[in-house]
């Protein structure tokens, strides 16, 4: 789970940058626009299921609950 956290999230953080910067610069209600916001929404639907799962991941027993 880790090195898909340290894939996911630099991939996700480099579509959120990209798309947020080509929603400023389009005008709005075109279809670059449009995809744009798409591709922002998956960005940070990635990020945040990336935290969720890392975050259930790591609910295991640590070596001091073992005892």
């Amino acid at each position: 789970m880790d090195m898909f956290a340290r894939m996911a999230l630099p991939a996700a953080s480099f579509v959120i940058a990209g798309s947020l910067l080509m929603v400023l610069v389009t005008e709005a209600g075109r279809p670059e626009w449009i995809i744009s916001l798409v591709a922002l929404g998956g960005g940070l639907a990635v990020v945040a299921l990336t935290i969720v799962l890392v975050r259930l991941g790591g609910r295991g027993l640590s070596p001091q609950e073992d005892e």
